[in-house]
C-alpha cells in the first residue's frame, strides 16, 4: 500500500508489502522415480535417486527443503543444487529382509506458513552373487551294485544358493582320481551321478542289489497356497524294492541347510498304511504341512530331498519324524548285520597295491558355481565328499534312490495394506486444488494383490465429503475454496483396502487450511507518527520520530518497506525490527534544499 508521509517539508513516499506465499511445491517428474533400482551390498552414502520439486513461487517461498517421511534406517536425502539427493545409510541386503522399500519425500517451502507435497515411489534392491551355493548334504554315501547297468542313476546331490535368478543357479562337476572319474558322469544341472560304463569284471563280487524305484506321484506338480494350515497334506509318493526277497521299503526326508531345503522343517512325511487305495502293493508315503512357515513372499518353490531304501529284514519303527519304515520285520540273527539306516562299505584289503573285488571307489562333486558365466565373481563351495561302493549281495548291502520332490508354493493376499501417516495442508480460497496423493504399503508378492482402492471411511462428515474429493488412485482434492476463517483444520478419514473386506484399514488425516495473503497491508493513522519535526543536527543512525504502524487482516505477515519516492539523497531509511524511521546521512537545512523541502 502507498502512504504519503510529511516531515517538516520534506515529502517521502513509503511501501509496505507482506509475504505472499500462492503455491505449493510440486513433483513433475514423480512417477517416473517409481521402481527405482540399487544393487545390494553397495556402500553407505551411495546415490540411490536424484528428485525435484519445484515452487512457482519467488524468493524464499519458493525455496525447497526436502525430507524423508520414513527412512527405514536405511536413506538419507540432502539438498543438492535444488534437488533432493537420495544415499543409502548403511549396506543394503537383499538375501535378507531388504527387498524392497517405499519412500516418501517430502517437500516443503520456506514460507512463514510453509507449503508442503510429497512423492511416494518404491525402491526396489537387485540381487548380486554374494551368497556361495551349500550342498544338503556334508557327505554322500552310496551302496551301488556292481551289475549295475551304465547310464543308470547312481545317486543325486544337491545344492542351493540364497540368491535369486542366474545367480542362484549352480552347476556340478566331478573332480578325484581319475581310474574312478572313467566310470561316473555327473549331469551338471540336476547333479544325477551315474553309471558311465559296465564295472569291471574283477569287480564283480556277486549279483547286486537294485535300488528302489518310484511307482507314482500324486499330484505330479503340487502346489498349495502359502496359508495351508498344518497337517495338510500335500502329495502322496509310491515306491517299491524291485528285488522280490526284499520286498520293503522305508522313506527319510532329508532336510538341507538353506530354507527352500526343509531347513526349518516346514513338510515332514507320514508312511501309508499297506494296501493304500492310492499306492496298493506298493509302499506309499505322504507328504504334509508340518510347520506355519509358508511365506511366498520368501521362498515360493521348495525342492524337497526323499530317500528310499529297501528294507531286507527288519527294524523298529524310527523316532525320527522324517523317516518311515515298515513296522515289522525280522531282526536277523547275525550280531554283524547293520540296521537299514547305516551306509555299507566294504572293507579296503590289506595289500594296498592289489586290486581286488572289495575295492571302495570315491568320487567328490566338485565345487558348485552358479551357471551365469558372466558373473564376474563366481562363488565356489566345499566339496561334498560322495562315496560309491561296490557292494556283495548281502543282507547288509541296501540299495537306495534318492527322490527330488518340488512343491510350489502360490502367493495368496495374505497382507494388508498399510497407509502411511501424513498430514496435509492446502492454501484457502484455492479451487480445485491436489493436497496430497494417500499411498499406501502393500507387501503382498503378486501385483494382483496391491491393487489398492481408496476412499472416505463412513466416519467423514457431510462437510468433509463435500468439499473434499478422493480418488481411487488416492488422490485427495478440493472441490470449492476453502476460507480458513470459517474452517482451520478438516479432520479427513480415509480408509485402503485390497479387495478383501478382512484387510480394509483407515487413518485420519489431519487437513490443515492455510491463510492465503489476499489482504493488503494498511498503515494505521490513529496509532501511528508519520509527521515530525526535526532539526538538522540530528545524528545520523538516530530516530527521527516517526513511527510506522501497519494492520493486515492475514493471520501470519512479514512486511517489508521501501521509500519509494522524496528520498533520492539517501538521508533517510526505515528500520524493519522497530518500524522506525532513522537519519542515514547528515542532515543541512540551507544545503542541498531537498533538506529543507
Amino acid at each position: 500500500m502507498i502512504i504519503i508521509m510529511v516531515l517538516r517539508e520534506v515529502m517521502m513516499v513509503i511501501k509496505v508489502e507482506s509475504d505472499n506465499n500462492k503455491h505449493q511445491p510440486t513433483f513433475p517428474e514423480c512417477v517416473s522415480y517409481d521402481e527405482i533400482h540399487v544393487n545390494e551390498n553397495v556402500t553407505e552414502g551411495t546415490p540411490v535417486l536424484l528428485v525435484l520439486a519445484k515452487d512457482e513461487d519467488p524468493g524464499r517461498s519458493g525455496t525447497i527443503s526436502y525430507s524423508l517421511l520414513r527412512d527405514f534406517d536405511s536413506f538419507a536425502i540432502h539438498a543438492s543444487n535444488q534437488h533432493g539427493q537420495i544415499t543409502t545409510t548403511r549396506r543394503l541386503d537383499r538375501d535378507g529382509d531388504d527387498k524392497e522399500f517405499r519412500l516418501t519425500v517430502i517437500a516443503k517451502d520456506n514460507g512463514l506458513q510453509p507449503l508442503q507435497d510429497t512423492c511416494s515411489f518404491r525402491v526396489l534392491v537387485e540381487d548380486v552373487n554374494d551368497n556361495p551355493p551349500i550342498f544338503d548334504q556334508e557327505r554322500y554315501d552310496q551302496t551301488l551294485a556292481t551289475d549295475h547297468n551304465p547310464a543308470t542313476p547312481v545317486l543325486r546331490v544337491v545344492a542351493t544358493d540364497r540368491d535369486i535368478g542366474t545367480n542362484g543357479h549352480v552347476t556340478f562337476h566331478l573332480e578325484g582320481d581319475p581310474s574312478y572319474l572313467e566310470y561316473f558322469t555327473l549331469e551338471p544341472i540336476t547333479g544325477v551321478l551315474s553309471l558311465k560304463k559296465h564295472l569291471e569284471q574283477s569287480m564283480v563280487v556277486s549279483s547286486g542289489e537294485l535300488p528302489p524305484s518310484v511307482v507314482k506321484q500324486h499330484p505330479r506338480h503340487p502346489a498349495i497356497p502359502e496359508n495351508t494350515t498344518e497337517n495338510t497334506e500335500v502329495l502322496v509318493l509310491c515306491a517299491r524294492s524291485n528285488l522280490p526277497e526284499a520286498p520293503n521299503v522305508y522313506f527319510t526326508l532329508l532336510n538341507g541347510k538353506t530354507r527352500d531345503a526343509n531347513a526349518d522343517g516346514t513338510f515332514a512325511i507320514r508312511r501309508l498304511p499297506d494296501q493304500s487305495v492310492v499306492c496298493g502293493d506298493s509302499a506309499g508315503v505322504a507328504f504334509f504341512v508340518a510347520t506355519r512357515n509358508l511365506d511366498y513372499e520368501s521362498v515360493q518353490v521348495y525342492k524337497l530331498n526323499l530317500q528310499i531304501v529297501y528294507t531286507p529284514y527288519t527294524t523298529s519303527t524310527t523316532s525320527n519324524p522324517s523317516t518311515t519304515s515298515p513296522s515289522t520285520t525280522t531282526t536277523p540273527s547275525n550280531p554283524s548285520t547293520t540296521s537299514p539306516s547305516t551306509t555299507t562299505t566294504t572293507s579296503t584289503p590289506s595289500n594296498p597295491s592289489s586290486t581286488s573285488p572289495s575295492t571302495t571307489s570315491t568320487t567328490s562333486p566338485s565345487t558348485t558355481t552358479p551357471s551365469n558365466p558372466s558373473t564376474t565373481s563366481p562363488f565356489t563351495t566345499s566339496p561334498s565328499p560322495c562315496r560309491v561302493c561296490l557292494g556283495s549281495h548281502q543282507n547288509d548291502k541296501n540299495a537306495r534312490l534318492e527322490q527330488t520332490v518340488v512343491v510350489d508354493i502360490v502367493d495368496v493376499n495374505d497382507n494388508a495394506p498399510l497407509l502411511q501417516p501424513f498430514d496435509g495442508a492446502v492454501l484457502e480460497n484455492t479451487d480445485g486444488a491436489l493436497i496430497t496423493t494417500i499411498k499406501a504399503e502393500d507387501k503382498d508378492a503378486s501385483h494382483q494383490f496391491r491393487m489398492l482402492t481408496y476412499s472416505f471411511d463412513a466416519t467423514a462428515s457431510t462437510d468433509v465429503m463435500t468439499k473434499f474429493a478422493l480418488k481411487p488412485n488416492g488422490e485427495l482434492w478440493t472441490t470449492q475454496p476453502l476460507d480458513r476463517e470459517e474452517v482451520n483444520q478438516y479432520r479427513v478419514p480415509i480408509q485402503v483396502t485390497d479387495g478383501i473386506p478382512e484387510h480394509t484399514r483407515m487413518t485420519t488425516y489431519w487437513i490443515t487450511v492455510q491463510d492465503l495473503n489476499d489482504v493488503a497491508p494498511v498503515f494505521d493513522r490513529s496509532l501511528g507518527v508519520y509527521e515530525m519535526m526535526l532539526p538538522e543536527n540530528r545524528e545520523v543512525g538516530k530516530p527521527t520520530g516517526i513511527r510506522l504502524v501497519v494492520n493486515d487482516t492475514d493471520i501470519v505477515n512479514h512486511f517489508t518497506f521501501e521509500i519509494v519516492k522524496g528520498n533520492e539523497e539517501q538521508k533517510f531509511r526505515i528500520d524493519p525490527s522497530t518500524r522506525t524511521l532513522l537519519v542515514n546521512k547528515p542532515l543541512d537545512f540551507d544545503f542541498p534544499t531537498l533538506d529543507r523541502n
